[in-house]
């Protein structure tokens, strides 16, 4: 027992360290000049947006998991874009998450496994970036969708949808 926790926990630093240096580099470049100006299939993606997009979706993830425990969904808007900002009140995403609260599923079980993307497209003339795609684990499969506008250099959300799911078959092919 002793064991498996700590090698959880250790799990958990090297993710929050990757996530952090991945924080640090993604400040070094800006959203326009980082990435291409043209949408991309999954399959065109380079090393950098690859790296870029998994954080962006850790992050967002892990941020509305901290909002769901507390109820406080002030830091999840604050790093949201203007236009989110606008449509989502505190009190809209409180109804939006029912079912948050100390008891809710902790969503922080997914950022320790791999993400797998269906869709990914970049706009960078338009400041936009959208990705869509999975988590599975343990029987259980997240479904996100989220878009970011580029804000004064920095990629802020301006959409999340997630769902959740039994994970499918490995034999069966995602949609």
């Amino acid at each position: 027992m002793i064991r498996q926790t700590r090698a959880a926990l250790m799990k958990l630093t090297i993710a929050t360290a990757l996530l952090l240096a991945g924080v640090m580099a993604s400040r070094n470049a800006s959203p326009s000049t980082a990435l291409a100006a043209s949408p991309q299939s999954v399959g065109a993606m380079t090393e950098s947006h690859l790296r870029l997009v998994r954080l962006l979706v850790f992050d967002h993830l892990a941020t509305l998991n901290d909002a769901c425990q507390s109820k406080n969904f002030s830091v999840l808007r604050a790093k949201a874009s203007p236009s989110f900002q606008r449509k989502y009140s505190e009190a809209a995403l409180n109804e939006m998450f029912p079912h948050c609260g100390p008891r809710a599923l902790n969503l922080r079980r997914f950022l320790l496994q791999e993400l797998t993307l269906t869709k990914f497209d970049i706009n960078s003339e338009q400041g936009a970036l959208g990705a869509k795609g999975y988590i599975d684990d343990n029987g259980l499969r997240l479904g996100f969708e989220l878009q970011f506008e580029d804000v004064s250099g920095e990629w802020r959300m301006s959409v999340i949808q997630l769902e959740l799911n039994k994970a499918a078959d490995k034999d069966q092919p995602a949609t």
